[in-house]
């Protein structure tokens, strides 16, 4: 659950300035929304609970064709609007669009506007009558003295100071004279204010007259009902039924200096304003009575106790909450002395009453009226605590621990003192738990085993001093100084964690609900769903004591006094929340829409409202995008950008003024724009194309892997085929040789020559074919360095194919590898060797060298042996094998074409990259 860390009073001082900035208001109403409208000389001013937003032709932002406003009327969810200087309007609540009623009158300074089957009625210099259908103007009233106009369900009046008067078609009828303050339409009735009378009237007849002992100041109907409110001279607010009987409400007094004119809206606040501004006041189910007793921190603990409320202050001894009470004798209060006057706890059992003090536990009994000190050797210290468990008392200390004592014994059980491992040895309260004791310390919950007289601690997040624990529903419910409530099963366990930073004093379990004081406020908490709400007007009050229930009121006590509160259930009001105000790149429209954006680059805000506007703490507002997870938001203002293109849908919740989440939602869609490449059509043909490559590639694969394993097979053949081949060669040529020994001399030396000759070459064939020949390939080390490889390899190509190879080798050796090197050499053969076979060099250099931490591989010819290099689809092997090792390496491989006929291949190795 959100944490409610509010304050309240700051709450309303931020609320009291920016309504108090309205010095000008004349009339007051509320849309079918719940928003607030007033008129005054600043425009026409919309109120949602946080900001003010005032229409008129001075406003860049909403801009009207006039600006001084008189009159307001609700009619089909728009507002009818009377100006001074340009007639009468309609105006759309919802998207601020203004139009002019065209209505002819002779001055455009209109006072009072209303709509009555099929016609509106309007006061300027006169009463004009303006016909919707045929759009005539007529003067109905000349000159007439005009307070406002009111409407039962069949007829229209307008009234003055003097009288109250019908309207016709010929002119009006006057019904009631006498002096009238002000006149409210009930259904079919009228009640008219008088000078410290009440009337009503039914059918133009007087149904009923009452006097009052008071004059009246204003007068208002009930949103919900067909009561009415009235306010008297004194700032009092009076309630009565349709037939003058008073009933009771909750609305305390208020400053009614200037006011004439109240209002009472759907989440039952009732509005009034004067020349210092606008105001509002809820009704108020709590009572104060102050107490202040001569201490240096007024502190007070509560405890009921023969049929009364006893106060115990931290200074002053005990006092009851009836002033008149005779409870404590003078001679009773004084043996309190000293720092025994400080009362920490009041704990009453059956017909004593323990007070726990700085000084040690003391005992007060209505039967012989005796107050002392009992007397037992631990009894010498501060105790910070008295908690009633199992028939047993036990006496939190403040830096001891705690100790057991048999109140019916009247002797100690046990004393755990600062000798146990406590988590720390301040206890501040205890609660009894299946056969344990959990105690709340200042530095966070221990637990007593009362079998094994042992101590373990539970930990906590944070630096949490528990200063109550409350058993219930199977779990605990630990309340902090600053870390909020923890909720814990029986092992210790926390399944939940709320109320974060608030300052929680001692709760109590009343009713199946715990009632949590706390420095801000008092909190009631419904264990079985752990949702916590602020009780109504006790946010300006700090407590100091857990509350005491008495004849089914609530008692608790603050700094400055007692309050009383009605033990009943709160119910739960609906507001409902609204976008009221929606602004997309600097361009502000009002409530919501459905919003179209070009870009993530877009930022929008959106200005959120929860419509109830009784006192209480500050809203607090929730999202969620596409039935994602829920997003807390910082006040009362929702900014997004960076949005992916795509559509969005947000979902927002909110409070109500007690804390409880409104089971009424506000929504609103978002739309960012896709890129002209992404639009959907477009994204349908690169699917469609992709389709058609991926086949396509498949295809391709599988051509490439037939053609492959074709390959395959054609090198299969042609090696066994080749195999034999050799085979067949090598006997052939033996059984050739075996043929030319046969041959006879013969006397001529050429023939002798050739035959030697033939003879030879025949032998080396064979001796190659039988792979007996002297002569290895170089095509590696074989365990040998590159300074030994290099000239050995140079010499054999020279030999074998004519080839000149100039080695130029300046690398370190001890610093390379093996594998290094015998890579190196492998490049190097590859290439040679290739370039020889397929290219026209004649003559090659080779160079090895280190530079900026990597070895260059440079190899030159004199014709275009490493042009080829470059293809990366026609390639040999050798080219193959050196990427391959170039790869390994992580190095790079260039080729170049020199301009005086040559290439050259460049292997650029990085050391870097060597372990």
């Amino acid at each position: 659950m959100s944490p409610l860390v509010l304050n309240a009073s700051l709450v309303h001082a931020i609320e009291h300035s920016v309504l108090s900035t309205l010095t000008n208001v004349e009339s007051i109403s509320q849309d079918s929304n719940g928003f607030i409208w007033l008129t005054g000389q600043q425009g026409l001013t919309r109120y949602d609970g946080e900001e003010l937003l005032t229409f008129s032709n001075h406003s860049n932002e909403w801009k009207l064709p006039f600006t001084w406003t008189h009159d307001i009327e609700l009619l089909d969810n728009k507002l009818l609007i009377s100006t001074e200087s340009k007639g009468v309007w309609w105006f759309d609540p919802n998207s601020g669009i203004s139009t002019q009623l065209n209505v002819t009158i002779n001055d455009n300074s209109v006072y009072r506007s209303t709509y009555f089957q099929g016609k509106f009625y309007i006061f300027s210099d006169n009463i004009y009558l303006f016909d919707e259908f045929t759009k005539d103007t007529t003067i109905l009233v000349n000159t007439p003295k005009v307070r406002d106009f009111v409407k039962t369900t069949d007829s229209i009046y307008f009234f003055n100071n003097t009288s109250l008067n019908r309207l016709t078609s010929q002119g009006y009828t006057t019904i009631v004279q006498q002096p009238i303050i002000d006149v409210e339409s009930i259904g079919e009735t009228l009640v008219i204010a008088g000078n410290k009378k009440l009337s009503t009237y039914k059918d133009n007849i007087l149904i009923k007259e009452q006097s009052l002992d008071y004059h009246i100041k204003a007068i208002t109907k009930a949103h919900n009902n067909d009561d009415f409110f009235i306010l008297d001279e004194h700032g009092n607010i009076h309630k009565f039924t349709p037939n003058l009987a008073q009933i009771t409400h909750d609305f305390p007094q208020i400053l009614a200096l200037g006011v004439n004119t109240i209002f009472h809206d759907n989440s039952d606040v009732i509005w009034y304003f004067s020349g210092s501004g606008v105001n509002k006041v809820s009704s108020q189910h709590v009572s104060n009575k102050s107490f202040y007793f001569n201490t240096q921190i007024n502190s007070i603990k509560l405890e009921r106790y023969n049929n009364e409320i006893v106060l115990g202050s931290y200074g002053d001894g005990l006092h009851t909450f009836d002033n008149t009470s005779q409870l404590f004798s003078d001679g009773i209060k004084a043996k309190l002395k000293s720092k025994n006057r400080r009362i920490t706890d009041l704990q009453r059992v059956d017909d004593d009453l323990f007070i726990a003090t700085f000084g040690g536990l003391w005992k007060y009994s209505t039967k012989n009226n005796s107050l002392f000190k009992l007397p037992f050797e631990e009894n010498d210290q501060l105790l910070l605590d008295i908690s009633l468990i199992d028939n047993l008392l036990y006496l939190a200390t403040d830096g001891n621990g705690f100790i057991i004592y048999d109140h019916i014994k009247n002797k100690v059980i046990q004393a755990i003192d600062k000798s146990y491992n406590f988590s720390s040895a301040e206890i501040i309260g205890s609660v009894g738990v299946q056969n344990n004791i959990w105690l709340a310390t200042a530095a966070g919950i221990d637990i007593y085993n009362k079998m094994t007289k042992s101590i373990t601690s539970i930990n906590l997040p944070g630096s949490s001093k528990i200063v109550s624990l409350i058993n219930t529903q199977n779990k605990v419910f630990a309340f902090s100084k600053s870390n909020g409530v923890f909720v814990l099963n029986y092992s210790g366990e926390i399944l939940n964690q709320f109320g974060t930073g608030i300052n929680f004093g001692k709760a109590k379990l009343i009713d199946e609900e715990i009632w949590a004081p706390s420095r801000k406020g008092l909190f009631r908490i419904t264990p079985t769903t752990q949702k916590i709400l602020l009780a109504p007007n006790t946010e300006k009050f700090s407590f100091t004591s857990e509350p005491v229930v008495f004849q089914n009121t609530v008692y608790i006590a603050h700094y400055g006094g007692v309050l009383s509160i009605p033990l009943q259930s709160t119910t739960n009001f609906d507001p409902d929340i609204f976008i009221s105000k929606t602004t997309v790149s600097g361009l502000s429209s009002l409530l919501n829409k459905e919003i179209n954006i070009e870009s993530a680059n877009d930022v929008i805000q959106l200005d959120l409202a929860s419509l109830d506007y009784r006192s209480g703490q500050s809203k607090l507002f929730k999202y969620q995008i596409n039935n994602g997870i829920w997003h807390p938001i910082n006040g009362h203002q929702l900014t997004l950008t960076g949005l992916a293109s795509g559509s969005y849908y947000i979902t927002i919740m909110g409070t109500n003024s007690l804390g409880q989440w409104s089971n009424k939602k506000a929504f609103t869609q978002i739309h960012v724009a896709y890129p002209w490449y992404w639009t959907p059509k477009l994204r349908v043909l690169y699917a469609v194309c992709i389709a058609v490559f991926i086949l396509t590639s498949f295809w391709l694969l599988y051509l490439r892997g037939r053609s492959i394993s074709h390959i395959h097979r054609l090198l299969t053949d042609d090696i066994k085929l080749r195999g034999k081949s050799a085979l067949n060669v090598s006997r052939n040529l033996s059984h050739v040789l075996s043929l030319c020994e046969k041959i006879p001399p013969n006397s001529e030396v050429e023939i002798n020559q050739t035959q030697l000759k033939i003879k030879e070459l025949l032998q080396e064939s064979i001796n190659e074919l039988s792979d007996k020949s002297q002569t290895k390939v170089p095509d590696n080390l074989y365990g040998n360095s590159l300074t030994i490889a290099l000239p050995y390899f140079s010499d054999f190509v020279h030999k074998k194919y004519h080839i000149n190879i100039n080695v130029n080798h300046e690398l370190n050796e001890e610093k390379l590898g093996y594998e290094l090197q015998s890579d190196i050499y492998t490049m190097i053969y590859e290439a040679i060797i290739s370039a020889i076979l397929n290219g026209n060099g004649r003559n090659f250099k080779v160079s090895l060298q280190e530079f900026k931490q990597k070895i260059w591989l440079t190899i030159t010819d004199d014709g275009d042996s490493f042009t080829h290099f470059k293809s990366k689809v026609s390639f040999d092997m050798a080219m193959y094998y050196i990427r391959q090792i170039a790869n390994k390496h992580s190095a790079s491989v260039n080729t170049f074409t020199e301009n005086n006929q040559g290439s050259q291949l460049v292997i650029s190795i990085p050391l870097m990259q060597i372990s």
